[in-house]
């Protein structure tokens, strides 16, 4: 096969991962056999061959989405941009029959709107398929066989195979949502820096949906993150064949394992705890989690195991009720919890000396566009 892009040239792909997870994420990569070759801002430059790439999309936990350039270059405007992207090969990812969408991402100092950049590169695709005597590709509202992402950076221009096509954090587990759900993948973080490995007991005292549990329950049985995924961006590259990748997908999924520690969830909202249970139906071992209609302060001990939580934080310390929510949680943490560690994710960092107790861990975690603390409080 032709080298015809930079990901195939020096086997380099970016990991975007948010913020807070680059650890995880760069000890999945490692795990996984790749070579890290930079942090950088909430992402991960990594090497590794192209078919690591396809299975790190059915299996890594924290990272969002995996990026496989084609070029990248220096631009004056965009009518540069232009010039540019209209030299690249892309007869050979958009031939006859194909179609593909695009998504842009950054800021240039050159090129006043993002979206401007976009149609001069969308303009460059097509103009390239007539000159060299193809069809013009159609541009796809939906489920693209190519997806191109353009990241804008000063003046430079970096143009992507993006290998995942919706982000990772997506699983297709989900059936029900509550409000203000955790993303999968920063649920899958969570659990990663709480180290809680399968071996004890673990309980979400306000579980909400239960992404949390549900991201703890498909680690600890080694069920792909990916497994109820049916697509991923990479299905359009060159280097793809399926029969070979779906082959290696049943052989790793003859790995799933039960899970003997108890994993437990409460909350006090019944519509939420349906939710969960919806979600986890389908999941192997899925039928052995825990739900009770519970408020975690009439629950009885919980010892000898880990707490992970993400409580409510609403937006103003002001809300007597989550003042009171935090207190209590830290009493519970005192007086029911002996020889546990707590994991207490919140995006309202006032609210967390609310709950009395000396933190061990403090990690920067980002929610989407909210900055928030993970704690671990440690009880003896």
């Amino acid at each position: 096969m032709s080298r015809n892009f930079q990901y195939q040239k020096d086997g380099q792909y970016f990991a975007q991962v948010s913020g807070g997870l680059e650890e995880a994420s760069g000890d999945e990569l490692r795990k996984a056999g790749c070579k890290i070759i930079s942090d950088e801002f909430r992402g991960l430059i990594f090497q590794c061959d192209v078919e690591k790439v396809f299975q790190l999309n059915y299996t890594a936990r924290t990272i969002s989405r995996i990026l496989a350039p084609i070029a990248s270059f220096q631009v004056k405007n965009a009518d540069d941009l232009y010039r540019k992207a209209i030299e690249i090969p892309w007869e050979v990812l958009i031939y006859s029959g194909k179609n593909f969408a695009l998504s842009v991402q950054g800021k240039s100092d050159v090129i006043d709107n993002s979206r401007f950049a976009l149609y001069r590169v969308k303009d460059a695709i097509t103009d390239r398929s007539v000159n060299t005597g193809m069809d013009r590709p159609m541009v796809a509202r939906s489920n693209p066989d190519i997806l191109v992402n353009i990241y804008l950076e000063k003046r430079s221009v970096t143009l992507s195979i993006d290998t995942s096509g919706e982000s990772l954090h997506k699983r297709g587990y989900k059936k029900a949502t509550g409000r203000a759900p955790l993303a999968e993948t920063l649920a899958a973080g969570i659990i990663d820096y709480s180290q809680w490995d399968g071996e004890m007991d673990l309980l979400d005292p306000m579980c909400g949906t239960g992404t949390l549990l549900t991201e703890a329950l498909m680690k600890a049985a080694n069920v792909p993150a990916g497994y109820f995924r049916k697509s991923w961006g990479f299905f359009g590259m060159p280097e793809f064949q399926r029969e070979k990748f779906e082959n290696w997908k049943t052989g790793l999924n003859k790995g799933i394992r039960e899970v003997s520690s108890v994993i437990t969830g409460s909350d006090i909202d019944p519509e939420a705890l349906n939710a969960a249970r919806k979600n986890t139906e389908l999941i192997p071992g899925g039928e052995d989690l825990r739900f009770r209609l519970v408020d975690f302060r009439k629950r009885k001990q919980f010892t000898d195991g880990v707490l992970v939580t993400n409580p409510p934080y609403g937006e103003r310390i002001e809300d007597s009720n989550l003042v009171e929510l935090y207190r209590d949680f830290g009493d519970f943490l005192k007086h029911n919890c002996a020889a546990s560690n707590a994991y207490l994710f919140t995006c309202n960092l006032p609210l967390l000396k609310k709950v009395g107790l000396r933190t061990s861990f403090r990690k920067p975690l980002w929610n989407g566009q909210l900055e928030g603390r993970l704690c671990r409080y440690e009880i003896y």
